[in-house]
């Protein structure tokens, strides 16, 4: 598999997409300060530092020209050889709202309406008084700039679908892995152990950095409710439903599929049951088309799994958008207002709980004509 990269022409799409939205929106510019939004526009890849609240990083993005970023000295070089103008600063002494004022007077935009994330599903990485600080040093507005960058987020290129079929792919070998032997005695713990490292181990071929996210998983009468919680030291008994949920990050991308097995095989009423959730789940994949209401979507899935017999699992949403944060808007629910355009990348997840297992297989699909899947492992119950 040929993976497409990141590099300046692909930059050069994402900015201008912003960009088309800040002018329409009347905003001089952009403050992005938010992992996901920093990494989108620069493709400039930090880990260590987005672990810690002691530095700032940055895109300043205007509505017109180059994008100013405000990082610390020791990795501005990084962004000047992608070609990035750096607002550098060498000392933790001066606050966020302070460096920010100051790239925004560098970019000329001190004066402007400016958006920051302040709404829909974003996080600003300060604190509310260096955004007061920074709001007292310009004489230009802040506004909300969520939906600028959603808008443009919402549309991936062909190099992000390839970095979330590559974590699909290293989800697909967690899968494996975890149901491919015998596990009764086995620990919860263990077997979810297994599962990451061979995601890992067996997507890393694929040119991509490939890093374990987080597993959910649960097993046994009374423990099919547990679909977010983590791995328990709880051994796994003949006639269990063991369920896990897994994410994978490739180049920052995210998976998000869960799969099960029955331990010592499944009965003919579990397999009845997760034939019915796989039909539910295709029905929503098979209306992943431009043009339709994802309110449709998931008003039909919630109609045909209430005609299959299927106890709903109240998660609130029938699946939602995934990219470079594991779950991103739209939300598949009956208020959501979004209608569905090509190229984007939405997660499909009805489920039920009985007491005999968890039911849901979730699939990832690329919004098409027809739609693409991602996540194309098996989704029977498997034997273990």
């Amino acid at each position: 598999m040929t993976i497409a990269p990141i590099d300046a022409a692909e930059r050069a799409w994402r900015l201008a997409r912003i960009q088309r939205e800040l002018r329409r929106r009347g905003l001089g510019g952009a403050v992005l300060t938010e992992r996901a939004n920093f990494e989108y526009v620069t493709g400039y890849w930090l880990p260590p530092l987005w672990s810690s609240y002691t530095r700032l990083l940055a895109a300043i993005v205007p509505a017109n020209g180059d994008p100013t970023l405000v990082l610390p000295g020791f990795v501005a070089d990084g962004a000047r050889d992608l070609g990035f103008c750096v607002e550098q600063y060498d000392t933790l002494e001066r606050g966020a709202g302070e460096l920010l004022a100051a790239g925004l007077g560098s970019a000329g935009l001190g004066g402007e309406r400016i958006g920051m994330e302040l709404g829909r599903e974003t996080r600003l990485a300060t604190t509310v008084d260096e955004l007061e600080r920074l709001r007292g040093a310009i004489t230009g507005r802040l506004e909300d700039v969520a939906d600028v960058m959603w808008a443009a987020r919402a549309i991936k290129s062909r190099a992000e679908t390839d970095r979330l079929r590559v974590a699909c792919s290293a989800n697909a070998a967690a899968h494996a892995a975890g149901y491919g032997q015998p596990r009764e005695g086995q620990s919860e713990l263990a077997v979810a152990a297994e599962m990451m490292a061979a995601g890992t181990r067996d997507a890393a071929a694929e040119g991509t950095w490939v890093a374990a996210g987080w597993i959910g998983i649960t097993s046994g009468a009374g423990s099919y409710n547990r679909f977010v919680a983590g791995p328990r030291d709880r051994r796994l008994e003949r006639g269990d439903m063991l369920w896990a949920d897994i994410g994978f990050t490739a180049d920052g991308y995210w998976s998000d599929t869960c799969r099960a097995a029955v331990v010592g095989g499944p009965s003919a009423r579990q397999i009845d049951r997760q034939h019915r959730i796989d039909e539910a789940t295709n029905r929503g994949i098979e209306m992943l088309r431009p043009g339709v209401a994802i309110a449709d979507v998931a008003r039909t899935m919630r109609r045909v799994s209430a005609e299959l017999g299927l106890a709903g699992l109240g998660f609130g949403r029938l699946g939602h958008g995934i990219g470079l944060t594991a779950t991103e808007p739209p939300s598949v629910v009956e208020h959501d207002r979004t209608i569905l355009e090509a190229g984007m990348v939405i997660t499909v997840e009805p489920a039920a709980v009985h007491e005999d297992g968890l039911y849901c297989c979730e699939q990832i699909s690329v919004v098409g004509d027809p739609p693409e899947l991602l996540s194309p492992d098996p989704t029977h119950l498997r034997t273990i």
